[in-house]
Formats: structure tokens, C-alpha cells, sequence
């Protein structure tokens, strides 16, 4: 099942409405997986993926693939021409699941600390449609 919310924090320049949380559900209708995503962010034409999520006994079965498919279908339906995302470096499971569907990477960042950590970042990008 896809569900949508609008979840309170938001980035700077956008407002909760552009910001929305989708959440996939098993068939006993238990949360499994989320995905956030903030439209028209970093242009007007793009979906910006914050956060995808799924349980970690739910992975390596199609699902994380299907609910990315079922979320880029609804943002088709709204006229929307691309996605993007970005994952650090450290991740190469995440990095090699978005290149796996169709993801480039546009550039990557310089490293910056995040918390105590220092990470490199990968953004990606996707045409849709």
C-alpha cells in the first residue's frame, strides 16, 4: 500500500506542503518501508528524494525497487521530469541500489562533517517519463 503524509520539518526554502512522506505497508498493514521526498526541489522539474527507507527483513526482495517504481509513477502522473537524490559515499549498497534503477551520478561533493562524522556525498539524478 502507498500512503502520503506531510511531515512537519522541511528544508529552508520549501513549506510542509511541498514536502511528502510515503510509507509501505506489509499485507497485515504493518509501516515496512518510508520514502520522503520534497517536490520542486532543486528546480521545478525535479522530485528530490530526502529519505528512503525499508526494514531490513523486507530487503533484497524487489520491494525498495517497487515502491521507488510506484513513488516515480505518481510523480509522473503530476508532470514531473526528473528525480534526484543524493547518497554518501560510505553507503555502496544505497549507491549501487539507485545506479541498479537508472540513476547518474551529476557530481559529488567535497567532504563535510555531518554530526562527527565526515562523508563525501554522491548526488544522482533521473529523467522520468
Amino acid at each position: 500500500m502507498f500512503n502520503s503524509i506531510t511531515p512537519a520539518s522541511h528544508p529552508d526554502s520549501k513549506t510542509p506542503e511541498d514536502i511528502r512522506a510515503f510509507g509501505l505497508t506489509d499485507s497485515h498493514g504493518h509501516l515496512i518501508g518510508t520514502l520522503i521526498g520534497v517536490q520542486q526541489y532543486p528546480n521545478a522539474d525535479t522530485w528530490w528524494i530526502g529519505l528512503m527507507l525499508l526494514a531490513p527483513e523486507y530487503r533484497g526482495q524487489g520491494l525498495g525497487r517497487d515502491f521507488y517504481q510506484a513513488f516515480e509513477q505518481w510523480i509522473c502522473q503530476q508532470g514531473y521530469r526528473f528525480i534526484a537524490l543524493c547518497a554518501i559515499a560510505s553507503n555502496t549498497t544505497g549507491r549501487q541500489f539507485w545506479q541498479h534503477i537508472g540513476f547518474e551520478e551529476s557530481h559529488k561533493t567535497p567532504p563535510r562533517v555531518y554530526g562527527t562524522k565526515t562523508h563525501e556525498v554522491h548526488v544522482y539524478q533521473r529523467a522520468i517519463g
